[in-house]
C-alpha cells in the first residue's frame, strides 16, 4: 500500500515568492487499482505523480510504501524494478532503435544481452510493434511512440505504472487505443494516471481523485476491485549495470550522433593538429640542432680544467664530481711534457691537414675509463693498444711526422696525399716514434730536454698500434696546435709512479693532479650539458673550455628557443580556443540530452552511472579524435618534412632528411588528456541537475 499523509510541495521563485503547488494532500493507493488523478493544467497533478514515483523527494509530509518511509528507500533500485513510467511526450531516446529503447530499461538491471533482446521483442510484439524493431522513434507515429513507451514501462513487470497525460499528444481514436492497451496490459497492477479528460477517467478508472489548486477537491469510486495491500514481498533487485553494457551504450551514443560527432571531430582535428604541428616544429628545431651538432661533435662530452694556482689532486674533489647525477664518466686527459716539435708547413702540408694544424708539440694522452668504446669508435686503422708499450697516434700527428721525415730525407712528399689510413699506419710504424726522440742530430727540430726518465718511454719499446681520427675527439678542441699520442692506462700509471713519484696503489688517480678532465654526461642533449657545466662551475677551482660548438649552438639556439617559446604560446592559445569551442559544443549537446538523462533516472539509472556513461562517451570520442588527429598530423608532418628537406633546405646538407616535426608520445598523451578535460567540464555542470528538472527540459 502507498500512503501519503499531509504532503506539501513548494517552489521558491526568483522574485522571492513561494509557490505552494501541493497543499496538504493525503491519499492511499493499493495494488489492483486504476486511479485517475483528474485536474486542469497547473493543478499539481504532475507534481504529485513525481513525488509518488520518487522523482521528487523535496517535499513535506509523510510518504510510506508498505509502512516504510520513502526517505529510507533506495529509489534508483525501486524505480528500475517496481515502477514503470509512461510520459505524455513519450521520452524515447531518438538516436537508438525501438528495440534498443526497450532493452535500455533492462540494461540497468544487469540482464544479459540475449535475455534483453528476447524480452524486448516479446513485449513489442504484444503492443503491436513487432515489425518496427529496427526503426528510430522519430520514424514512428505518435500512437506508435506511446506504444513503445508502454512496452518500456512494462518490460520489467513492475507493480506500479505511473502515466502522466499518456494521451495528451494523441488524437481521440489513438488515445482510446492507448488507454485500452494500458488497461489490458496492466491488470493486477497499480495504475496511477494523471489526465484532464473526465471522459477518459470514467471509461477506464476504478477511482477518480479530483485535484484543484494543489488540493483534493473530491474522490469518486467507480468500480470495486480486488486489491492487495502489499507491493513487494521480497527485496527488490540491487544488481547494477555491467561495465561492458555501459561501454557499448557509450559507443552507441557516440556513433549514432553522426552530425554532432562530425562537428566535434573537425574542431578537435583542426585545433589539436595545429597544436601538435606548431609545438612539434619548435621541439624539432631544437632536436635538429642537437642532431646537426652531434654529427660533427660529441656534444655529450665537454672539457673542464683547473682554475687554481696549484692544481688539486683528484681525490680532493672526486666525490663532488661523482655526486652530479648527469655525469656518466670522467675521462682524464693527460698533458705531459712535450718531447719534440716539427717543421712549419708548406702548401702540401696545408692540404694534408685541413684545419691548418701544421705545427705542434707531441703530447702524451690517455683515456681512463672502464671500457675504451669512446676512443675505439674513432680508430681509422689498426687497433686499440693491447699491451702497455703500444699507443695510438692521431692522424694529423702521423701525417705531420711522416711529412717531417720525408722532408728531412729528401723524399717525395706528394706521395702522402694518396696514402690511405692503412698506408699511413704502415708508414709511421716503419719510421718509429723512436726516430723523433733519439738525438738532436737525427731530429734537428727536436727540443732538448733534461727529463731523461720521462723521455725513455718514447724510445724503441713504444709501438704504434693504430691511427685515431683527430676531428672526432673532443680533446682536439683543447688546443688545435697540439698533436697527440694516446697510451694505455698501465703505461700512464708507470709514468706517474716513476716520473712523478705517486703512490703505487689502484687509486693512483686520486693522487693525480689532472689539469684537464673530459666529462661525459648521460644524455647528448645540449641543454643538459649546459646545466651540468653550470653545476661544476659553482666550484671556483674549475673553468670550462669553450669549443666551437658553443658559439655555433648559441647562435642558432636563440632562434630555436624563440621558435619553441612562440610555439608554446600559440599552442596554449590554440588549445584554450579549441577547449572553449569543444566544451561549448559538448555543453550544448549535453543540454539537448537533458530529457534523455531524466528518462534514464526514471528508469532507475543512478546519477553516478549516468556520469560514468558520459565519461565513457568522452573517452571514446577523445580516443577517436586522437586517432584521426594523429593520422592527419602525421600526414601534415610528412608533407612538411618533404617540403622543407626538398625545397627550403635542399642546398643545406646539415638539414637533409631531418625530422622537422617530431611527434612525441607525451604530446599525444597531453592531447588525449586535454580532450577528456574539455568533455569533463560540461559533465560537471549537469551532475547535480534535479531529475524533475531534467524531465521538464524541452
Amino acid at each position: 500500500m502507498l500512503l501519503l499523509e499531509n504532503i506539501e510541495k513548494t517552489y521558491k521563485l526568483q522574485n522571492g515568492y513561494i509557490n505552494r503547488v501541493i497543499k496538504g494532500i493525503s491519499l492511499n493507493f493499493n495494488k489492483g487499482e486504476f486511479i485517475t488523478i483528474l485536474g486542469e493544467s497547473g493543478s499539481g497533478k504532475s507534481t504529485l505523480l513525481n513525488i509518488i514515483g520518487g522523482l521528487d523527494s523535496d517535499f513535506m509530509g509523510e510518504y510510506k510504501i508498505d509502512n516504510q518511509n520513502s526517505h529510507d528507500i533506495n529509489w534508483d533500485c525501486f524505480r528500475k524494478t517496481k515502477i514503470g513510467f509512461i510520459f505524455q511526450n513519450f521520452n524515447l531516446i531518438s538516436n537508438i532503435t525501438v528495440l534498443e529503447n526497450i532493452e535500455i530499461a533492462m540494461t540497468v538491471k544487469g540482464i544479459t544481452k540475449k535475455e534483453r533482446n528476447r524480452k524486448a521483442k516479446e513485449i513489442l510484439t504484444r503492443v503491436g510493434l513487432g515489425e518496427h524493431l529496427d526503426k528510430k522513434p522519430d520514424y514512428l507515429s505518435g500512437g506508435e511512440q506511446q506504444r513503445v513507451a508502454i512496452a518500456r514501462a512494462l518490460v520489467n513487470n513492475p507493480d506500479i505504472i505511473i502515466a502522466d497525460e499518456p494521451t495528451g499528444q494523441l488524437d481521440t481514436d489513438t488515445a482510446r487505443e492507448i488507454l485500452n492497451l494500458i488497461k489490458e496490459l496492466c491488470k493486477n497492477k497499480l495504475v496511477i494516471m494523471a489526465t484532464h479528460m473526465e471522459e477518459d477517467a470514467r471509461l477506464y478508472a476504478t477511482r477518480i481523485v479530483r485535484i484543484v489548486d494543489g488540493r483534493i477537491s473530491g474522490e469518486e469510486i467507480l468500480k470495486t476491485v480486488k486489491i492487495s495491500d502489499e507491493f513487494y514481498n521480497e527485496e527488490y533487485e540491487t544488481k547494477k549495470v555491467q561495465f561492458k553494457d555501459l561501454f557499448f551504450m557509450a559507443l552507441k551514443n557516440v556513433f549514432s550522433r553522426k552530425r554532432l560527432v562530425t562537428i566535434l571531430l573537425l574542431v578537435m582535428i583542426i585545433c589539436m593538429s595545429t597544436f601538435l604541428i606548431i609545438l612539434g616544429i619548435g621541439i624539432g628545431e631544437r632536436e635538429n640542432i642537437n642532431q646537426i651538432i652531434s654529427r660533427d661533435y660529441d656534444i655529450d662530452k665537454f672539457v673542464i680544467y683547473s682554475n687554481s694556482k696549484k692544481t688539486p689532486e683528484y681525490r680532493e674533489y672526486r666525490e663532488q664530481l661523482e655526486s652530479i647525477a648527469a655525469i656518466k664518466n670522467i675521462y682524464f686527459i693527460t698533458l705531459l711534457i712535450p718531447t719534440f716539435g716539427f717543421n712549419e708547413g708548406s702548401d702540401i702540408k696545408d692540404q694534408l691537414i685541413s684545419d691548418g694544424t701544421n705545427y705542434g708539440q707531441l703530447m702524451l694522452e690517455t683515456i681512463l675509463i672502464n671500457n675504451n668504446t669512446y676512443i675505439e669508435d674513432k680508430i681509422l686503422a689498426g687497433n686499440y693498444p693491447n699491451n702497455k708499450n703500444e699507443a695510438l697516434i692521431g692522424k694529423k700527428t702521423a701525417i705531420s711526422l711522416i711529412f717531417d721525415y720525408y722532408d728531412k730525407n729528401n723524399m717525395d712528399k706528394n706521395k702522402i696525399k694518396a696514402m690511405s689510413n692503412k698506408a699511413i699506419l704502415t708508414e709511421i710504424k716503419l719510421i718509429n716514434i723512436a726516430y723523433f726522440t733519439e738525438s738532436f742530430n737525427n731530429c734537428p727540430t727536436c727540443y732538448q730536454f733534461s727529463e731523461d726518465k720521462y723521455l725513455r718511454f718514447y724510445r724503441n719499446d713504444l709501438i704504434i698500434s693504430g691511427i685515431v681520427d683527430d676531428d672526432k675527439l673532443i680533446t682536439s678542441t683543447l688546443n688545435t696546435d697540439n698533436t697527440r699520442l694516446f697510451v694505455t692506462k698501465d703505461l700512464f700509471y708507470e709514468i706517474e709512479n716513476q716520473y712523478y713519484g705517486k703512490p703505487k696503489t689502484s687509486d693512483i688517480m686520486d693522487y693525480y693532479q689532472p689539469v684537464v678532465l673530459l666529462i661525459e654526461i648521460k644524455n647528448n642533449d645540449y641543454q643538459l650539458r649546459i646545466g651540468t657545466i653550470k653545476q661544476i662551475l659553482k666550484d671556483a677551482r674549475f673553468n670550462y673550455f669553450s669549443d666551437p660548438v658553443d658559439n655555433y649552438y648559441d647562435y642558432i639556439n636563440r632562434n630555436s628557443l624563440f621558435m619553441l617559446n612562440v610555439g608554446i604560446i600559440f599552442s596554449v592559445i590554440i588549445f584554450l580556443i579549441s577547449t572553449m569551442i569543444t566544451g561549448g559544443i559538448i555543453f550544448t549537446s549535453i543540454r539537448k540530452r537533458t530529457r534523455e538523462f531524466g528518462t534514464l533516472f526514471a528508469l532507475g539509472y543512478e546519477r553516478k552511472t549516468i556520469k560514468k556513461l558520459l565519461y565513457l562517451e568522452g573517452i571514446t570520442l577523445s580516443f577517436l579524435g586522437l586517432i584521426i588527429t594523429f593520422v592527419v598530423t602525421i600526414s601534415i608532418k610528412i608533407y612538411l618534412n618533404n617540403y622543407f628537406n626538398n625545397q627550403i633546405y635542399r642546398d643545406s646538407p646539415d638539414y637533409q632528411k631531418l625530422n622537422i616535426i617530431p611527434i612525441k608520445w607525451y604530446l599525444v598523451l597531453i592531447v588525449f588528456v586535454l580532450l577528456i578535460i574539455a568533455y569533463a567540464l560540461p559533465i560537471r555542470k549537469f551532475k547535480k541537475l534535479p531529475i524533475i528538472d531534467a524531465l521538464r527540459e524541452e
